[in-house]
């Protein structure tokens, strides 16, 4: 009976993560943003670290923008018509 109400469980939460992922729509240019982002904080990381703390801020820079861009794609997948997106104020991480 555990294996049951478990299984049902496990397809009810599938279900509403597939829902979910099947309204989110494709967004090419943040999601190239977040992969450039990725992609500078590993240069980063190869770096030597003698850069005077500036290193270490740039990374932490980069993982606030990753932050802000993923906030920013949750925000366009659960604001699904446009006119709601257009009237909400845009706020700004600085």
């Amino acid at each position: 009976m555990k294996k049951v109400v478990h299984g049902l469980i496990a397809g009810i939460v599938c279900l509403g993560g597939c829902q979910t992922a099947a309204l989110a729509e494709r967004q090419p240019a943040m999601e190239a943003a977040l992969r450039n982002l990725e992609e500078a904080k590993q240069n980063l990381q190869n770096a030597s670290s003698d850069k005077g703390g500036y290193r270490a801020k740039a990374m932490q820079t980069i993982d606030l923008a990753m932050q802000q861009v993923r906030a920013g794609i949750e925000y366009d997948n659960t604001h699904n018509r446009r006119e709601e997106r257009d009237r909400q104020p845009r706020r700004s991480a600085f």
